[in-house]
């Protein structure tokens, strides 16, 4: 834990005059996100833009919407072929290179923020695709990732994994902590959901 307090703080440090003075506004009004005016819109960022900057150019009709809080879905880099819509992630430090680059995603928060619009965005850290290196070290019998990275051929075997998370959930969250960094800090979104974890 002490690590990721680290790397928070770390991030916390490298964060612009303009988010740190967002941060503060929202330390002041923690119900922030609670607000009755508060309206969210989910998406994926290559069915409603294109790309991330096709979604950035589309943010005055958001903002006309009413929007506040703009959700996309995963814009890692997912395995190619079939992706589950993003979510079977190949490299959690690089965006889809269809989407754009992680520049474009700098751009499109700080243009959101210039609308009153949130950006959170998904980072999938629950289940990553089998090209992932984490998969591959665990199917070359690494004991570590093995450990951590449970294959689920049938339902059956996704209903023992359950009983195994909390024995499973400090290795994942050693293991995802070398990418916290580049997410953690930084002028990308405002909030990332982290799932599973």
């Amino acid at each position: 834990m002490a690590r990721f307090y680290d790397i928070a703080a770390q991030g916390l440090a490298n964060r612009s005059a303009e988010l740190r003075e967002l941060d503060a506004k929202r330390v002041y009004t923690p119900d922030w996100f609670q607000k009755p005016h508060m309206l969210g819109y989910s998406a994926y960022a290559d069915r409603f833009g294109g790309t991330l900057d096709g979604v950035r150019q589309r943010l005055s009709y958001l903002s006309d919407l009413g929007v506040t809080y703009l959700h996309l879905m995963p814009v890692t880099c997912p395995r190619e072929g079939e992706s589950d819509g993003g979510y079977a992630v190949a490299d959690y430090e690089r965006i889809d290179p269809r989407l754009g680059t992680m520049q474009d995603l700098e751009a499109l928060a700080s243009a959101c923020r210039k609308h009153g619009i949130s950006l959170v965005s998904d980072l999938a850290l629950n289940h990553t695709a089998d090209t992932h290196e984490w998969a591959q070290a665990a199917r070359a019998g690494d004991p570590v990732y093995q450990a951590i990275i449970i294959a689920s051929p049938t339902a059956k075997s996704l209903i023992s994994m359950n009983k195994r998370w909390r024995m499973c959930f400090p290795p994942v969250r050693r293991a995802t902590s070398p990418i916290s960094p580049k997410w953690i800090s930084g002028s990308g979104p405002h909030s990332i959901p982290i799932n599973g974890i």
